[in-house]
């Protein structure tokens, strides 16, 4: 384990935030009758870049639960880069992309259960890393259910 005493998460993000590393961007998936609503932050393969997931937040409509999965493939939609958190900061190497599908895509990392309808999940910090040619994807856990979600993420060389 790699520990960096007085060097905190939060001081991690400010200095990636500062030297133009730090994104963002945000997309949402409509219900569709048989369907699972999916989101993926997609590192292209050659990015050249590893993508650290700072934090997220998933909101999942009625009736669903949030999965979070790998997958390699690209998802179909690609709604566009990451926006650089540094004003005038180039854009980001990952990409959004988007789908409605009959089947989740991917292989499980975890699954969030609401306690409530409609729900707002946070999910911890630094909660995975994206290799050039990888993917995190955001899933509703049942058909028909709606999904947005909001990301922001570092990339340091690979």
């Amino acid at each position: 384990m790699r520990q960096i005493v007085g060097y905190t998460s939060d001081s991690l993000w400010l200095d990636a935030l500062r030297d133009g590393r730090a994104f963002a961007k945000s997309a949402f998936v409509g219900a569709l009758a048989g369907n699972f609503s999916e989101v993926q932050l997609k590192n292209p393969a050659a990015s050249g870049v590893a993508v650290l997931l700072f934090r997220s937040n998933v909101v999942v409509g009625a009736g669903g639960n949030m999965v979070m999965r790998h997958h390699e493939a690209d998802l179909v939609t690609d709604t566009g880069t990451g926006v650089n958190l540094l004003a005038a900061g180039a854009v980001s190497a990952a990409h959004f992309r988007t789908a409605q599908v009959a089947a989740m895509d991917g292989t499980q990392i975890i699954s969030v259960d609401p306690t409530v309808q409609n729900f707002s999940q946070g999910l911890p910090s630094w909660l995975v890393e994206i290799a050039p040619g990888e993917g995190a994807v955001f899933t509703t856990g049942a058909v028909n259910v709606n999904i947005g979600v909001a990301v922001f993420w570092l990339e340091l060389p690979a």
